[in-house]
């Protein structure tokens, strides 16, 4: 099965948070998967869960330019080379 793309996921987490904040009295408690949550409380783990998503993005885009500028720093390989020389 193929995994939904972040950016999906982000966007139905966010349309399920709405959907709790304005459809659910806020009272509920909800037993999903042995706990029992309130509205607010499960809103507040599925947005934790959007964060996370936007901390991936952000990290990987760090990370890409990271190796981006250590593979251009290496290439004056052959610089550090003459300098030991000389």
């Amino acid at each position: 099965m193929a995994t939904p793309a972040r950016k999906t996921t982000a966007g139905n987490d966010q349309a399920i948070i709405q959907g709790l904040q304005t459809k659910l009295d806020p009272s509920m408690s909800l037993p999903i998967n042995g706990k029992t949550y309130s509205p607010a409380s499960l809103a507040a783990l599925i947005q934790r869960r959007i964060d996370l998503c936007n901390a991936i993005v952000t990290t990987k885009a760090q990370w890409l330019a990271t190796i981006h500028e250590y593979e251009t720093l290496t290439r004056l390989s052959p610089l550090r080379s003459d300098v030991q020389q000389a």
